[in-house]
């Protein structure tokens, strides 16, 4: 039980944080850049960018000093304190499931 409570408070910070930087994403370079023109295109952009595929040059290019500040400032958010921060709550919850499953293989 204490793992889904763990599990549902990281994805309400998930949200708050990933849906105010698309936000802020769309305020800064929706009139310059295709891949933040709408708010949904915004959100599929920086879900993009968690997988590694970006365009860091055209955000660059919209603002030369929001741009990078933008860019870096959500991926050390959403990587080193959101993801990195919650792994270690959700390290056992993985051992727990992969137990399981070993456990029912036998």
């Amino acid at each position: 039980m204490q793992s889904a409570k763990d599990v549902a408070g990281f994805g309400v910070m998930f949200c708050i944080v990933f849906m105010a930087f698309a936000q802020l994403g769309y305020l800064l370079f929706g009139t310059q850049v295709k891949d933040f023109s709408q708010f949904s295109d915004a959100i599929f952009t920086l879900l993009r960018t968690i997988l590694g595929d970006f365009d860091f040059h055209a955000i660059e290019q919209a603002n030369r000093f929001l741009g990078p500040a933008f860019f870096l400032s959500y991926v050390f958010f959403v990587f080193f304190v959101l993801l990195v921060r919650h792994s270690a709550r959700f390290l056992p919850l993985c051992v727990f499931i992969f137990q399981g499953f070993s456990q029912a293989n036998k």
